[in-house]
Formats: C-alpha cells, structure tokens, sequence
C-alpha cells in the first residue's frame, strides 16, 4: 500500500499542501460535494471534517476559482482568516467575482486585515460593475456611510437598487431604509414600504423592522398594530435585538396588545443579554421603577450603566438621573453633569434640560 506523499503546488500564485494521491473521479466527488454542502448549508457552522475533505478538493483543483471561493469564506467564518485570504485572493485572480466581494468585505469590516477602504472599494467596485449582488450592497454601504469616498446618498440607492432588483433581500432592506430615513433628500415613504416589504418576505430582520415602524408610526400608511407587530414577532423570533426591544416597548405601552411589563420585560431581557443598549436601558428602567419585576437599584444601576457605557443617549441621560439623586450609588453632581452631558451631545432633549437645571442650581 502507497504511503501518504505529500506535495507542494504552486498555481495562481497558490500554495496548496495535497496529502495522498486523490482519483480523478473522488477528485470531482469531492469537489460536487464541497460546492454543494457549503453553496446550500450554513457557511458559519460548516463541521471541521467537511471543511477538511473541501480542502482536498481545492488540493485537486486549485484552478477552480468558484471552489476556491466558497472554501474561502467557509474558513473566514470558522475564524482561519488568514487562510480565507489566500484563497480569496487565488480566486479573485481567476476572476471568481464572489472572491473579489469576499475579499472586499474582508477589508471593510477588517476582518482578518487590516480595514482599508480603498482597497474595499477597488475589490467590490470590479465585482459590482460585472453584476454580482453582493458587491453592489456594499458598494451601497460604502457611499451611505461615507467610508473611503464622498458620502452620497443617491450613488448608495443607484448601487442598492442594482442588488435589489437581482433580489438580494439585504439590498432591498437598505434600499427601503433608505427612502425611510430621507437619506436621499425628502422621504419617500411609498417606496420605503415597496423595498422594506420584499426584503421582509424574504426573512431581513432589518426589513422586518423598518417595515413594523412604518405601521406603528403611520408613515406612508394607516397605522396598524396588528402589522407591527406580526413583524416585530417575525424578527424577534430570529433574535433581532431591535425587533425584540421595540416589540417590548409595545407591550409595555399596550399598543395593539394588552399592556404587559411582565411580557415587556422578557423581550428587553433578551435584548439586553445580546449587548443591546437600549434594551439595557429599558430593562434597567423596569428594574428601577418596579415595571414586570421586583424593584431592584442594585440590577438597574448595572443595566442602566451597560447601557451608557454602549452609548446610548437615553442610558446615558437615566445614569446622570441615578447620581444626581444618589439612587443606588453615591450621590455626585460632578458625574450626574458628566453622563447628561454626554447624552446631550447626542441630542437628547431631557438630558439638555436636566443640564442646564443642575448647572443653574449649582
């Protein structure tokens, strides 16, 4: 029996370790199997042994680029970014167009290099112009936010509404978001809903979301709680910590249900266990008025200072409250001054009274 070999390749500028002699016909099984296992599974829970047999089809075809791709983002998700690189980069060089977004994103979010947006911008532009979805969205998100060039609001919708009408659900979720939030001049709640509703069909929390504060606001449309929260439900259900505070906030201020702190309290407990600031905040204010629990200074000062501490103007205003009045902690103008302050800057309307009331009384 043949012993293990191991060979060093080098194509595309590729370096792959191929261990053992593969069949051409195990070569092409495993190669149908990897795409079809990480094209149709959840690339971020792909198990290590299918991961590993994909990486002996990319030892077998390492001129592959769309194998080469989606073996690329699998080890991005399992946190082997250095190797998702590599790949990513060997596809791109083919011209696999998923690769050129994969990389592209990888240098957006900085995830496994160094962020740069320039070269973001230079990875999905080349991707996006050749019609792959994924790189319009962000090439969208690059122009919205400004990161790397001017920000432009209507060069972000022209690149959205590229990916939206190929149906890339996200794209229809920042597309709508868009038009909501009047980032390309006046809003356009008409076209808010058309967008926010494609995308929610397609299961977009943010679409979901959106798509439920324009039937509880009545914006564009007859306010209707039923709706909000049908979709509020659907994208709490999935953990969106958003959907799960503002369907909490329903509750607690009985619009469209029953009023329900109890049933209020669980949905910002689970925000609040997600690292969301708000829904430190809100859980926090139940704790400290007695709302759906027992009241507790000790469980609201630690939520209430989660949630300031994350940013949040209206955590950051109940914290000032909590030293100005000694609630829970030792009583300090000086810090109650420091957190209204903070949440004044943000425009946060009670705290810039609660300011100018304490500085005058000083």
């Amino acid at each position: 029996m043949e012993g293990i070999r191991t060979a060093v390749l080098f194509s595309a500028g590729l370096v792959v370790l191929l261990a053992g002699p593969v069949l051409a016909q195990d070569a092409r099984a495993l190669r149908e199997g990897c795409l079809t296992q990480l094209q149709t599974a959840d690339v971020e829970n792909v198990p290590d042994e299918a991961l590993a047999q994909c990486e002996k089809a990319v030892s077998a075809y390492p001129e592959d680029g769309e194998l080469l791709a989606v073996v690329a983002a699998a080890n991005l998700a399992g946190g082997d970014s250095w190797r998702a690189e590599e790949l990513a980069r060997a596809a791109a060089k083919l011209g696999d167009l998923k690769a050129k977004s994969l990389l592209g994103l990888m240098y957006m979010t900085g995830n496994g290099v160094a962020r740069d947006y320039s070269q973001a911008r230079a990875w999905l532009q080349d991707a996006a112009e050749a019609g792959d979805p994924e790189a319009q969205n962000m090439m969208g998100t690059l122009y919205e936010y400004g990161w790397g060039v001017a920000r432009d609001g209507n060069e972000a919708a022209r690149w959205y509404r590229r990916a939206a009408e190929l149906g890339l659900a996200e794209a229809q979720a920042n597309l709508g978001t868009l038009y909501l939030n009047s980032r390309i001049g006046t809003a356009d709640y008409e076209k808010a809903k058309r967008w926010l509703n494609l995308g929610a069909e397609q299961g977009d929390t943010k679409a979901q979301v959106n798509l439920a504060h324009l039937y509880r606001s009545g914006l564009g449309v007859d306010v209707d709680f039923g709706e909000a929260l049908r979709w509020l439900r659907t994208a709490a259900s999935q953990g969106d910590s958003a959907a799960q505070v503002n369907l909490g906030g329903m509750y607690l201020d009985g619009e469209g249900v029953e009023r329900d702190p109890v049933e209020a309290t669980k949905w910002f407990r689970l925000a609040a266990g997600q690292g969301d600031p708000q829904g430190q905040n809100n859980l926090g204010a139940l704790y400290l008025q007695g709302l759906g629990v027992e009241r507790d200074l000790t469980l609201a000062l630690r939520w209430i200072q989660k949630s300031a501490v994350g940013g949040n103007a209206d955590g950051q205003n109940n914290l000032g409250q909590l030293y100005e009045k000694g609630l829970g902690l030792p009583q300090s103008d000086e810090f109650a001054l420091k957190w209204y302050g903070r949440a004044a800057e943000q425009g946060h309307a009670a705290a810039a009274d609660n300011l100018s009331r304490l500085e005058e009384s000083l």
